[in-house]
């Protein structure tokens, strides 16, 4: 048995824009320390779990997967709050 885990950042879709319509200073606040610009693409977190889920994964167990494009953050980049 495997147990692993995919951590995304923010992924883009409905849920994001409707956070977006309500608070667009915490979504711009987090989109910028990400460096691409963006929250991820489902298809993106997809193909994570396609690969956690595949053959070639069969000896990966116990992880923490972070698709999100090299996030960082620490407690001063959220001065918004």
């Amino acid at each position: 048995m495997t147990a692993n885990v995919i951590a995304p950042p923010a992924v883009e879709g409905e849920l994001l824009d409707e956070i977006r319509k309500r608070d667009t200073g915490l979504v711009d606040c987090y989109i910028n320390i990400i460096p691409k610009g963006r929250g991820a693409y489902p298809e993106e977190v997809a193909d994570a779990v396609v690969f956690l889920a595949s053959d070639k994964a069969t000896f990966i167990t116990g992880q923490v997967i972070s698709v999100n494009a090299e996030a960082r953050c620490n407690k001063n980049d959220f001065k918004v709050f």
